[in-house]
């Protein structure tokens, strides 16, 4: 799919990795930019990728509830300007009223 629609951002949600083998989440010609794991439930997270030529900055953000939502994000950088890019996901199951606050 990569190959055929060549984008140069991906998010990904429901990745099902966590923290210690989310490295193994390789995409052929991207970089594994920033990204979320859950900790307390199965399956579950968010991550960025970026065509490896893109520059950017991992982007602190609030912390998710692994129940109601996760997110993460980058800052890209280009040479005519930066954007912020959130990778955002709410759980079905989740507290509409966290994730909406």
């Amino acid at each position: 799919m990569c190959e055929e629609l060549n984008p140069d951002l991906l998010v990904v949600t429901e990745h099902g990795f966590n923290n210690s083998n989310i490295e193994n989440f390789k995409i052929q010609n991207y970089e594994l930019a920033n990204f979320y794991c859950r900790n307390s439930f199965k399956g579950g997270g968010v991550a960025v990728f970026l065509k490896n030529e893109i520059s950017f900055t991992p982007l602190t953000l609030a912390k998710p509830t692994d129940k109601d939502f996760e997110l993460t994000g980058v800052q890209v950088q280009t040479k005519n300007s930066n954007f912020d890019l959130i990778g955002l996901y709410r759980s079905p199951s989740g507290n509409e009223e966290i994730f909406f606050f």
